[in-house]
């Protein structure tokens, strides 16, 4: 019993230490330090928008422009709805099995900053502070329109404003890393400050949905 006691002391003990160093990272940092940012496919800009007269209109096609980033593997590998991230361009469960945990840490023995260091390690994405994104904010094999949906509804995204997101985009520390993979993976499409130009358009166009 008492051996008992004493692992599950270690566990939480190891897992409030793991949140600390989360939390320890600053957010107003964009980019991982001792990356390389780098540009994925292109996102058409919110130039390409201007002719699209109706503001609804406008507003539903920047979001499908920016679907186009959410929908990218360096996004959806961890925004999903199950219990397991994935990885790689094609998406497969990851290797070894691991499950997102309390706090989408990972869990005891196995926690995500276990093998994602602070930074890219010979192959191994790294980050100070990796994590799974909350499960009410995946959108594993959603359409545009349900995805849009997703990251309007307060209670699935944080409880942000379409303003708020914006600035999560900007500014989340970890977000950065889609741009700054291992050179085997693809960076998110575009660059960082396109896609916030495409979120900020969306936003003040009324922040509509595609219908698909």
């Amino acid at each position: 019993m008492h051996k008992k006691r004493l692992i599950g002391k270690l566990a939480v003990t190891a897992a409030l230490l793991s949140t600390a160093l989360i939390l320890a990272v600053p957010s107003g940092s964009s980019e991982p330090a001792g990356s390389n940012v780098r540009k994925g496919p292109p996102l058409a800009p919110v130039s390409a928008f201007e002719g699209v007269r109706d503001t609804d209109a406008r507003s539903a096609a920047l979001f499908g422009e920016i679907a186009k980033a959410a929908k990218h593997p360096r996004c959806m590998n961890c925004h999903t709805l199950t219990d397991r991230p994935f990885q790689g361009e094609d998406r497969r469960p990851h290797a070894p099995r691991v499950t997102r945990g309390y706090g989408d840490i990972g869990v005891a023995g196995m926690y995500c900053t276990t093998c994602h260091q602070a930074e890219n390690y010979e192959g191994v994405p790294g980050h100070g502070a990796w994590l799974m994104a909350p499960q009410s904010m995946g959108w594993t094999g959603m359409s545009d329109r349900e995805i849009c949906e997703q990251w309007k509804d307060r209670d699935r995204n944080g409880d942000r404003s379409p303003q708020e997101i914006l600035h999560h985009i900007e500014e989340e520390h970890l977000l950065g890393f889609a741009w700054t993979p291992p050179d085997h993976l693809e960076p998110a499409p575009g660059s960082r400050h396109e896609l916030a130009a495409l979120v900020k358009a969306w936003a003040e166009t009324g922040a509509h949905c595609p219908t698909n």
